[in-house]
């Protein structure tokens, strides 16, 4: 079985070396320490959402905080193509199982769309909300897919503001009307 891994804080690795110590706190701590049931001397994954993830072993488990001692860093190689994914917002947590479903099979960003005929639509405090719970989706994709990674939700885009923003991209629309496969 592979070792469990759990995210850093952003940037908590990028100054780390062997023998180093790790905090995994908060939340993510919490998780390994109360639900994951970590205990000193398991072997575990740290990554810190960049890209750098560290093996090593749990040295102190409390409360909500988990201490890793590092054994080992490595940057996995990223391969190309880059694919975003566009996700229209649709009812019933739809656009939420397509976010979840292509960071678990490695899109690099999202882009939240509001589409001209959305039926739901963010307004006001609901873009932040909406932003937020798409990005607690894809850090919880990643974390279920071990990526090293965490896929950036952009600011959500209109039609318009996605031509623009995007203007040279190849860009493919799947549609239930195409007539190219």
């Amino acid at each position: 079985m592979t070792a469990p891994m759990f995210y850093a804080d952003a940037g908590s690795l990028e100054h780390a070396g062997v023998g180093d110590s790790v905090t995994v706190s908060g939340a993510e701590g919490r998780h390994a320490v109360r639900v994951r049931r970590i205990a000193p001397g398991e072997a575990v994954l740290v990554a810190d959402g960049s890209g750098l993830m560290a093996a090593g072993t749990a040295r102190s488990c409390e409360r909500d905080e988990l201490v890793v001692e590092v054994e080992s860093l490595r940057r996995p190689e990223i391969r190309g193509p880059r694919l975003k994914l566009v996700q229209a917002l649709a009812k019933g947590g739809r656009d939420e199982q397509a976010v979840e479903a292509a960071t678990e099979l490695g899109v690099d960003g999202v882009v939240p769309w509001a589409a001209q005929h959305c039926v739901v639509q963010w307004r006001g405090e609901r873009v932040a909300r909406g932003q937020r719970k798409w990005e607690n989706v894809v850090a919880a994709a990643a974390k279920q897919s071990r990526r090293p990674v965490i896929p950036v939700v952009e600011p959500m885009a209109t039609t318009a503001e996605l031509l623009t923003r995007h203007q040279g991209a190849r860009l493919v629309v799947l549609h239930e009307a195409a007539q190219t496969p």
